[in-house]
């Protein structure tokens, strides 16, 4: 998990670098700040969401001597990221989601596009693409959770 991390602090730092280097790219507002170099070979996005919830509980007396329902608060989905591209073929991002009391890394790749033979390579920390529910964002899904059949989908995981 070091190496992930060290990996991911290179490319910031080399993005960076490069940016510093052009000192032209253009900040814009599309769904998240955007920052972007003019022929487009650089690009830096910073975004992220927050999905709160709340619960207010009204019950009968004889319910209350068997269970325990208070009012509460929670974040569902407290998430950071910033994504980007670098030489129009290297994209990366980078997400953290801070709910439930703790910091947990949900994506943290780098992607190469357009190799010849190849297509696309990814490596690092990425959604396994298997099946639509797992693949959707939790932006566009219908409920606050996703169904009980996903607990057999793996979120996330380490990999190529």
């Amino acid at each position: 998990m070091k190496q992930l991390y060290f990996v991911i602090a290179f490319i910031f730092l080399f993005v960076n670098a490069n940016a510093q280097e052009k000192k032209d790219l253009k900040p814009y507002w599309n769904n998240g700040l955007n920052f972007s170099s003019p022929e487009k070979d650089f690009s830096v996005k910073i975004g992220g969401r927050i999905q709160y919830d709340l619960m207010f509980m009204s019950q009968d007396s004889s319910l209350n001597s068997n269970f325990d329902a208070l009012n509460g608060t929670e974040f569902r989905r407290l998430r950071l990221y910033t994504s980007g591209t670098v030489f129009k073929s290297i994209k990366y991002k980078l997400q953290l989601d801070f709910s439930g009391n703790k910091v947990d890394i949900k994506d943290a790749y780098i992607k190469f596009t357009k190799i010849p033979w190849v297509g696309n390579f990814t490596v690092g920390n990425f959604k396994e693409p298997r099946g639509f529910e797992m693949i959707c964002s939790s932006n566009f899904i219908s409920f606050m959770e996703r169904s009980l059949v996903n607990v057999y989908d793996n979120d996330r995981n380490l990999g190529i």
